[in-house]
């Protein structure tokens, strides 16, 4: 009788045990998946900053159309950091354009999984570059 009676004592005081290592484990990769996330939106800022100061230099202008296409072909030298892509569509009327548009829509997803990290609709006006 001792040794179910043990059996059973080892049994209740284990099962606590293994889903508390459970939690923790479950915890730590919840946490690691925040710091990947948190760092992938430090590179989306930091690569917004880049494309934006390319951007500002560039010298207004009457606003035209041309000036979009200006804005999205400065921003070509600039290389995406790694786990990111960023992509500039066209925005014409609100909609994706292919060729031309009134605005640039920026958005960035993450390499690894293409989750949308960020969007920005960015304007020749908004950015002073109309004289």
């Amino acid at each position: 009788m001792q040794l179910a009676e043990t059996v059973v004592a080892v049994s209740i005081f284990a099962m606590p045990l293994t889903v508390t290592v459970q939690m923790a484990s479950l915890r730590q990769l919840s946490d690691q998946g925040q710091m990947t996330r948190q760092q992938q939106m430090n590179t989306v800022d930091t690569d917004r900053l880049a494309l934006q100061g390319t951007w500002i230099q560039i010298k207004p202008s009457t606003c035209t159309m041309r000036t979009v296409v200006t804005m999205k072909n400065a921003s070509i030298p600039l290389t995406v950091p790694a786990g990111i892509q960023r992509q500039l569509t066209y925005l014409k009327d609100g909609s994706p354009h292919e060729s031309e548009g009134q605005a640039i829509l920026a958005s960035w997803t993450s390499s690894s999984n293409g989750e949308l990290l960020r969007q920005r609709i960015y304007t020749p006006m908004g950015l002073g570059l109309c004289s």
